[in-house]
């Protein structure tokens, strides 16, 4: 079997020689096949996914705010993006509770398939898994605030946009004034306040490549409590921890605030 195919992105204005040589290292120890141009800094990333990003299977970045930046203006979100926390990233990411260590993320990375290696966030922190919210490939609105807000930002935690590679979701709102059931590939919720969320969907096969227009989305609102699950049924992954059942339950408190509460997790409040 041909090892899966890697472009490792990290600039060198952020990430030390000797760390994207240990990097290097790792991946290729497990049996990873990577393209590592040089890199000088995160304006560079457009242009080289470019030349590189159709041979690869996937793509190894660090997880500083310019580099993701340059990252979600063409990395498509169908296709398995890994954040790797270097030098002055690390208390960055220690403050989102990512793994404190690049060896820790790729041991998770050697422990998955290609297919489902992907990054995300829940509610605002990162996770490594199958299941996305809201960083790879968001909607204009976010990927529009990211350089002008914090990763603690309240309008980049409202505009959560979930995908699932091969997968649909099944939503659910129960509330006393609304019963309904829809499915859907893909789906943005933000918080709108007193218990009321709006919701986008888009029921196309894949996510668009980079320089194609998004389909129009479906778009409605609705009132808390809604229940989202993946269809068909599916392992949910929760901060880099999979899940063997669904589904996830998604609350309003009477400040705009957001719980994702998966049964067998405590549930997290976006605070």
């Amino acid at each position: 079997m041909m090892p899966h195919q890697l472009l490792v992105l990290l600039p060198r204005t952020v990430v030390a020689a000797r760390s994207q040589r240990c990097v290097r290292e790792a991946l290729q120890a497990q049996g990873r096949a990577i393209t590592q141009p040089i890199c000088r800094e995160p304006r560079d990333v457009p242009a080289l996914i470019r030349q590189h990003g159709t041979a690869v299977e996937g793509l190894v970045t660090a997880a500083d705010p310019e580099t993701v930046s340059a990252v979600l203006a063409i990395w498509p979100s169908d296709r398995p993006w890994l954040l790797l926390p270097l030098d002055r990233d690390r208390q960055l990411c220690g403050e989102l509770q990512l793994w404190g260590d690049w060896q820790t993320a790729i041991v998770q990375l050697a422990a998955a398939s290609i297919r489902t290696v992907s990054v995300g966030l829940v509610g605002d922190r990162p996770f490594l898994g199958s299941l996305k919210l809201g960083l790879s490939q968001p909607m204009a609105h976010l990927h529009q605030q990211w350089r002008r807000h914090t990763w603690q930002s309240e309008r980049v935690r409202s505009a959560l946009k979930l995908s699932w590679l091969d997968q649909q979701f099944q939503v659910d709102c129960q509330s006393p004034s609304q019963q309904w059931s829809r499915r859907t590939a893909q789906l943005q919720i933000r918080c709108l306040g007193q218990r009321r969320f709006r919701l986008r969907s888009w029921d196309a096969e894949r996510s668009p490549r980079p320089g194609e227009p998004l389909p129009p989305p479906t778009e409605w609102q609705a009132e808390a409590p809604l229940q989202i699950a993946a269809h068909p049924s599916r392992s949910l992954w929760y901060l880099g921890q999979c899940l063997s059942e669904g589904p996830w339950h998604l609350h309003h408190r009477p400040q705009p605030q957001t719980l994702f509460a998966p049964p067998t997790v405590a549930p997290k409040a976006v605070c």
